[in-house]
């Protein structure tokens, strides 16, 4: 028996867990829907979804498994519009980064008859180099050798959460377990925090009189230090999701805020020592990081966990529909 996966959102994220499974045709129905036509049809041209609907609910009809890789601002008004017109059973699985917010909405929201968890990717660390976004930026092996990071309201079943740990597996990440605030918080530092600090380098920087002259030697340097700024996570409503978590942000921004008082301090004092210090710190930190996240190499890796067969990972619908019976 196939299983039906409905991927909602055909940028990067999406494609990519389409591609992933483009071993798996056997069991697997890929369906797409974005909201602008040429990317789903580009996003078919390139395999990475078997059929396009551009109804969403021609799209979700019949599915079991429901992939949202669409911006945090749109999750949860996705999520109203179609949430009783979900089969029972129906696993959604959510891959935006910032999650608290929406899992406080699904309990309280949700019907029973469906479940809910939180999939945030994180990416093969040797595609870091890769500057393209949007679809462009789709490959199969964009989650191998990387986490996934999986939370969950408190009713979600423990099948469900097997069968998002299996799919995890199957794209090429490992699992990892972390309640809604944890998860929110990892983003944070890594993720949120950047996005953030490219904002106030452009701002502070373009509002100079200088900029006038600066900007036609702003190099590779710049470049990159503002490409945060192409991957803000709300489509619309941009600073909604920072907002909601508020709190992680603010204490990342004062250690920030901290670090560069620091550098300012060392640098009024004309103190090279502690200046150097500072730099050959962050240096040496940033290659203990690049080197371990390069090779997966933490205290749990990912070769250490047994890869599900589509078979077994796809029979935990089943399962759940089981399950669902003999409570009745």
């Amino acid at each position: 028996m196939t299983v039906q996966i409905t991927i909602l959102g055909l940028g990067k994220i999406g494609s990519s867990v389409g591609l992933a499974l483009s071993d798996e045709l056997k069991q697997v129905i890929r369906v797409g829907h974005d909201v602008d036509h040429q990317t789903a049809q580009a996003s078919q041209k390139m395999g990475a979804v078997d059929k396009v609907e551009r109804n969403l609910f021609k799209a979700i009809e019949g599915t079991d498994i429901l992939v949202l890789a669409i911006p945090v601002d749109q999750v949860i008004e996705t999520l109203d519009l179609v949430k009783n017109d979900l089969r029972e059973d129906t696993v959604i699985l959510d891959m935006a980064p910032i999650k608290q917010t929406t899992i406080e909405w699904v309990d309280a929201n949700l019907p029973e008859k469906v479940f809910y968890l939180s999939m945030m990717p994180t990416i093969n660390a040797n595609l870091f180099d890769q500057c393209a976004t949007g679809i462009e930026a789709a490959n199969k092996d964009l989650f191998k050798k990387s986490y996934m990071v999986i939370a969950s309201p408190k009713r979600t079943e423990s099948d469900a959460i097997s069968l998002a740990s299996n799919l995890a597996m199957m794209l090429g990440a490992a699992p990892f377990y972390a309640d809604g605030m944890e998860s929110d918080g990892l983003a944070t530092g890594s993720h949120v925090v950047p996005q953030l600090i490219a904002a106030a380098m452009m701002n502070s920087l373009s509002k100079q009189s200088g900029w006038l002259e600066g900007r036609k030697v702003a190099g590779h340097n710049f470049y990159h230090n503002t490409l945060p700024l192409l991957h803000l996570d709300d489509k619309v409503r941009l600073g909604e999701s920072i907002i909601h978590n508020q709190e992680n942000v603010v204490r990342q921004l004062d250690l920030f805020i901290q670090e560069l008082i620091e550098q300012r301090d060392a640098l009024k004092e004309k103190d090279l020592e502690s200046l150097a210090k500072i730099l050959e710190n962050a240096r040496d930190e940033r290659d203990i990081w690049l080197s371990r996240r390069t090779e997966n190499n933490w205290e749990v890796s990912k070769s250490d966990v047994t890869m599900p067969s589509a078979k077994d990972m796809f029979g935990q619908l089943f399962g759940l529909g089981k399950r669902r019976k003999e409570k009745r």
